[in-house]
């Protein structure tokens, strides 16, 4: 009986440390402050930028992807906790990307206004990425 026990756990070990042997991927992250990231396929990579959405100014991305990164999501964060009534605070743009080849890529974002095409005189920002495998 006890050498069943043994081996159940011992069984039960196995399949749990084969289970937990898979690593979460990697985040990344780029802000004004790191203009230039390093990623390995399968990372998460997010791109933070500055914004007040309440304004109508947001970010859009003006380059291709190239294969090399795909979308994974886009979310705002405010500056300020939810509960201190502020309307119109501003935040952090937070662009995630999953790295999905190898490669250099160079992300360029435009903050433009409401209602608009993107114009040369729009803010930019442009990071580069390199992914490898």
């Amino acid at each position: 009986m006890t050498s069943s026990l043994a081996r159940i756990a011992f069984v039960c070990c196995v399949v749990m440390m084969a289970c937990g042997c898979a690593t979460a991927p990697s985040v990344v992250t780029a802000s004004a402050a790191t203009p230039s990231i390093q990623a390995v396929v399968g990372d998460e990579v997010n791109i933070q930028l500055s914004e007040n959405p309440s304004t109508g100014w947001t970010w859009r991305l003006q380059s291709p992807l190239q294969g090399i990164l795909k979308p994974a999501g886009d979310r705002f964060v405010r500056s300020t906790p939810a509960g201190a009534g502020l309307v119109g605070t501003g935040g952090t743009r937070i662009l995630t990307y999953t790295a999905i080849d190898s490669g250099t890529i160079e992300l360029e974002y435009a903050l433009a206004g409401p209602g608009r095409e993107v114009e040369a005189s729009d803010h930019r920002m442009t990071f580069t990425v390199h992914v490898t495998k």
